[in-house]
């Protein structure tokens, strides 16, 4: 299983990311987070870790979440086995989970926010991130964990 939260505080101008993961090392290929532009979780089977700097590159050219996901996985051949989450300094955010990626799977994003998981038990297990992200107060390192 993998789950992650990306996210931003936009009073403060903090972007970061927070993943688990049964993959060994998971925090040298899922997150992507560049000041001043945003944060992305790239995520599942075949984890392509080019896909998080594409999608980077592409909100600091302007784009916005969903367009960036949208033109980093058509380059993708296997995109249906991919998970992405984009979320901008200024607090848009889109996710994709593919259809190819193994049960459970799924996303649920937000102002600011976006938490993304695979090989979970149920959707209850990105509904509790998303519930104690909102109801913690404090800096944006101590709301991702």
């Amino acid at each position: 299983m993998t789950f992650s939260i990306i996210a931003t505080d936009v009073n403060s101008g903090e972007v970061g990311c927070a993943v688990a993961s049964k993959y060994l090392a998971i925090g040298a290929v899922t997150p992507w987070v560049r000041a001043g532009v945003g944060a992305v979780a790239t995520q599942a089977m075949g984890v392509v870790a080019g896909n998080g700097e594409r999608v980077l590159t592409a909100l600091a050219a302007g784009a916005d979440p969903a367009e960036a996901i949208n033109q980093t996985l058509a380059v993708d051949v296997d995109a249906e086995i991919r998970q992405l989450g984009a979320v901008t300094a200024d607090g848009r955010a889109a996710a994709f989970s593919g259809a190819g990626c193994v049960d459970w799977v799924g996303h649920i994003t937000g102002a600011g926010f976006s938490v993304q998981g695979n090989m979970l038990a149920d959707e209850g297990v990105l509904v509790a991130m998303r519930d104690a992200f909102l109801a913690t107060s404090g800096p944006l390192p101590e709301r991702l964990m």
